[in-house]
């Protein structure tokens, strides 16, 4: 029996070798973090360049590449924001808004201790303001077990 965390590091590099495609998108948010403008001191600059694509290639690896659903819907949201997006669905806008909860490199950049900490927090609290209210409407969208008859 191994130690965990040498067998986690070979499932990271199993995942990198069969997903090189993923590993390079979790490269890039690192390429990202050197060009933060929100992060002035350059020590944490260069923390947050190398943690968060260590961070974000680890939790690819745990949940097997699924984790990029979140990171598009959190990108997609704050683009949408920032520019005006169309009028969406109440459900559709909530999904978005509940996005940065489940975005892993949001989490890893509160880890790493970034000067925008305050505002990820923030944004943070907003996501589960959205999530509550997504988890209510979804409560009233009739289910198929619901509209079947029972038989005897």
């Amino acid at each position: 029996m191994g130690m965990p965390g040498i067998r986690m590091a070979g499932n990271v590099g199993k995942y990198i070798k069969r997903n090189p495609l993923a590993a390079g998108g979790d490269a890039l948010a690192g390429a990202a973090e050197t060009m933060n403008p929100h992060e002035p001191d350059p020590v944490k600059k260069a923390l947050l360049t190398v943690g968060v694509p260590i961070l974000g290639t680890a939790a690819s690896a745990l949940t097997r590449g699924v984790d990029v659903i979140p990171q598009v819907m959190d990108i997609a949201g704050s683009l949408g924001e920032e520019y005006g997006y169309p009028e969406l669905p109440p459900m559709l806008r909530d999904a978005f808004g509940c996005a940065p909860l489940l975005n892993a490199d949001n989490y890893s950049r509160l880890m790493l201790g970034a000067t925008a900490s305050p505002q990820i927090k923030e944004n943070l609290t907003r996501a589960k303001e959205f999530c509550g209210r997504y988890k209510e409407r979804s409560r009233n969208i009739p289910r198929p077990a619901t509209l079947i008859m029972p038989v005897r």
